[in-house]
């Protein structure tokens, strides 16, 4: 079991990290670390939500 969460935490802590360095030495940790490949298949959410208009959105009164 604790093998499991420090496996999690190595994870977690290069997923922190992966934003802030450059994408070789990313990829030099992650096979330093023996992370498996990410897989390209999934795809990343959006990162907010579409617009659906250019006219500005009105409160309505409460009846």
């Amino acid at each position: 079991v604790s093998s499991n969460k420090e496996e999690d935490s190595i994870h977690y802590a290069h997923g922190l990290i992966s934003d802030y360095i450059p994408k070789e030495l990313n990829n030099d940790l992650s096979k330093y670390l023996k992370l498996p490949e990410p897989s390209a298949s999934l795809p990343n959410p959006p990162s907010k939500k579409a617009k659906l208009s250019d006219e500005p959105v009105e409160a309505k009164e409460d009846s």
